[in-house]
């Protein structure tokens, strides 16, 4: 439309249109955050440092002796200091038990067999019978109990 007033394309004022920017401005706030930055980073390694020395200052020297140097047990519940280690070993009893012969209760002849033998036993005789318990009176009809 400003070419039906006979005025022409707007025309940019002298020295750009980047002269509404305040380079000056923009370096100096670049430079002011890169200092905090760079003063918090140093602040923080500071502390740590000091918390570190602290924290070690506490803590009381090491044994000279190797003997001294072993842990005291913690106070009780304990945990299973290696669980892989003690589940093998339990099954290693477990599989001792169920794979040997040995005696439950001599005097009274009650013996201990492995279970593969007593499978066996099991499926050429089968399984006993129960007796068949002959049913009782029946029930009044009407009583409650």
């Amino acid at each position: 439309m400003s070419d039906a007033h006979g005025h022409g394309p707007s025309v940019p004022p002298p020295g750009g249109i980047d002269d509404e920017l305040n380079y000056r401005a923009i370096w100096k706030f670049t430079i002011f955050v890169a200092v905090v930055t760079l003063a918090a980073i140093a602040l923080m390694w500071g502390l740590s440092s000091a918390l570190k020395k602290d924290i070690a200052d506490r803590q009381a020297p090491p044994p000279v002796l190797a003997g001294a140097r072993t842990q005291p047990l913690p106070p009780d519940p304990r945990l299973q200091p290696n669980p892989p280690k003690d589940l093998s070993e339990l099954r290693e009893r477990e599989n001792a038990v169920l794979a040997t012969y040995a005696w439950v209760d001599q005097e009274k002849g009650i013996a201990q067999i492995p279970v593969d033998r007593a499978l066996d036993i099991l499926a050429a005789k089968g399984l006993p019978v129960p007796p068949t318990a002959t049913p009782g009176p029946a029930p009044a009809a009407g009583v409650s109990k």
